[in-house]
């Protein structure tokens, strides 16, 4: 949610919804904010506003059906990151962020988001203005371990252990297998890059020439009902890369319609992406010690435990 400041009360809706999105990552223009108006995208003071010619005031306040859903699953599910908290001290902060939150700002600057919403619950339990910065992402579906920096020193030294691949990922994710054909181990070593779909949606794919080289290890750890688990260990962190991997290997993820993956399978229902992040090794920025930090398994994928896949 946006608050209307005293510089932007007496604009326009769509211009005001333009200007307030300068700061976030995707930054809107005045006319996508009129086709986001018009779709009836945008809340004001909690009411759906269709006209873009409406005139703001200071302390109304903004924002979107994204938002609302975003926020749906974090209510349901009881986000408290009082609780989310994995790790803490006075250079990092550690999180098990939940499913249906992004990482960081996006086009719709009225989403929340990981990075401002720990921060303002940093504010609010010291008393002071804090915030954090992101040393890596996950996508907004995916759950699990998330670190942010406290200080300036912090940030640097986790960019460069993660340029340096000096950390270790481990995910699992839960993938259709109808067949049974996952093997026990294998690998995925190729170049990916960014193809844009109708509608505006950017899936990566496979490619012969250019793109980036993207490497991942794959386990099978244990098989359901038509599904199957897999951990697997990104040696490279392009977009998408475990989304990508699993579905180049016929075993897309329950829940990524963006990569073919269903929505049921076992007779259960997957209401996101399967996949989590379940462990980070990492050097400590300022002490070097080796961290290794874990997040247990989420309740929604929990639906779908076989076997010691969960434990």
């Amino acid at each position: 949610m946006l608050e209307i400041s005293p510089e932007v009360a007496g604009e326009r809706i769509d211009r005001a919804l333009a200007r307030l999105s300068q700061g976030s990552e995707e930054p809107l223009s005045r006319g996508e904010s009129r086709r986001w108006i018009d779709a009836g995208r945008v809340y004001l003071n909690g009411r759906r506003v269709k006209l873009a010619g409406r005139i703001v005031f200071a302390g109304d306040s903004l924002t979107t059906a994204e938002a609302e859903a975003a926020a749906a699953p974090v209510a349901s599910g009881g986000m408290d990151w009082a609780e989310a908290v994995l790790f803490e001290d006075d250079d990092l902060i550690v999180v098990n962020k939940p499913s249906g939150i992004p990482s960081q700002p996006t086009r719709d600057p009225l989403r929340d988001n990981a990075v401002e919403s720990v921060s303002r619950f940093l504010s609010a339990r010291e008393g002071r203005q804090l915030s954090v910065k992101l040393a890596h992402r996950l996508d907004r579906d995916t759950s699990g371990v998330l670190v942010m920096a406290k200080t300036d020193r912090a940030i640097t030294q986790m960019g460069e252990a993660f340029a340096a691949r000096a950390t270790q990922k481990t995910y699992v994710a839960i993938a259709r297998d109808r067949l049974n054909t996952a093997e026990a181990a294998w690998t995925v070593d190729d170049h990916l890059a960014a193809q844009r779909l109708e509608g505006g949606m950017t899936i990566m794919r496979s490619v012969h020439r250019g793109g980036d080289r993207a490497t991942t290890a794959f386990t099978t750890l244990s098989r359901g009902d038509g599904y199957v688990w897999i951990e697997a260990q990104p040696h490279t962190g392009r977009m998408h890369q475990i989304r990508a991997h699993l579905a180049g290997s016929k075993l897309p993820i329950l829940g990524d319609l963006l990569y073919g993956g269903p929505r049921t399978a076992g007779g259960n229902s997957a209401a996101r992406v399967m996949l989590h992040a379940r462990k980070l090794v990492f050097p400590h920025p300022i002490t070097r010690a080796e961290m290794t930090i874990e997040a247990p398994i989420p309740a929604d994928m929990l639906l779908f435990a076989v076997g010691d896949a969960a434990g």
